[in-house]
């Protein structure tokens, strides 16, 4: 084939292969020779990161899901704790609340083994026995007839009487110095004294006072704690605080 203008050329290149792969080798670079294979090459590489990326997404949107199944039941594990919390809250406060009873129970019983031998000492008593109003306590008759006849002539009140049926001791006892003189002791007991304490038995002592007129008339607390401000009241008022020392 003779080539004589562009048309031959062109016509060459359509008709002869091999006469156009070396055109093709004669006119671009090996760079662009090779160009259709590398990005055959690079397709294939990046269709395989892509279906990497596509099974990481969905790894990652199974870890999110599971995730959200954890937070889900983190919330319901912190709901059921702050039950328990709440449950604890309260058997702690039941708890407080028995010990408090046991202490005041012991205390009750204290008094009467190692708080009537120091009042006796203190307020110079003699002869003395407990009378706390009863129904069946045949000890306290002489005491229980005089409450009794007080309430039904309207000298206390009902209210009055039942205040006295709580109170943790109430003592008849004899002056040392003066025989013939009769004396109350009325008395309660409470781990930690507090204002409470010292109304409840300043009660009893007026209720005691005025079913037995003619009565010397001491009040008195026993217990282990009292605060200073307590103290000071207690004191203000005329009852006598004896502390027990638990060591």
């Amino acid at each position: 084939m003779i080539i004589e203008n562009t048309d031959d050329f062109i016509r060459a290149l359509r008709q002869n292969r091999e006469f156009r792969a070396a055109a093709r080798r004669e006119l671009l670079t090996q760079e662009l020779l090779e160009l259709p294979r590398r990005f055959a090459e690079y397709t294939a590489v990046t269709d395989k990161r892509l279906d990497t990326l596509t099974s990481d997404v969905s790894v990652l949107k199974a870890d999110v899901a599971e995730l959200k199944v954890d937070v889900s039941e983190l919330k319901t594990d912190v709901a059921e704790l702050k039950v328990d919390v709440a449950e604890l809250k309260v058997d702690v406060s039941v708890l407080k609340t028995d010990v408090a009873a046991l202490k005041g129970f012991t205390f009750e019983s204290r008094l009467q083994a190692a708080g009537l031998p120091q009042m006796v000492r203190e307020f110079g008593l003699r002869r003395t026995r407990i009378v706390k109003l009863a129904e069946d306590n045949r000890v306290s008759e002489e005491f229980n007839s005089a409450v009794w006849k007080a309430e039904d002539e309207g000298i206390i009140s009902e209210a009055e009487y039942n205040r006295l049926t709580v109170t943790d001791m109430i003592v008849r006892s004899r002056m040392r110095r003066d025989s013939e003189a009769v004396a109350y002791v009325i008395a309660e007991a409470s781990y930690s004294i507090d204002e409470d304490d010292i109304g409840k038995v300043g009660l009893s002592a007026e209720v005691v006072r005025r079913v037995f007129p003619d009565a010397r008339i001491f009040t008195a607390l026993y217990g282990v704690n009292i605060s200073e401000e307590s103290l000071v009241s207690a004191s203000n008022k005329g009852i006598k605080v004896f502390l027990e020392e638990i060591g």
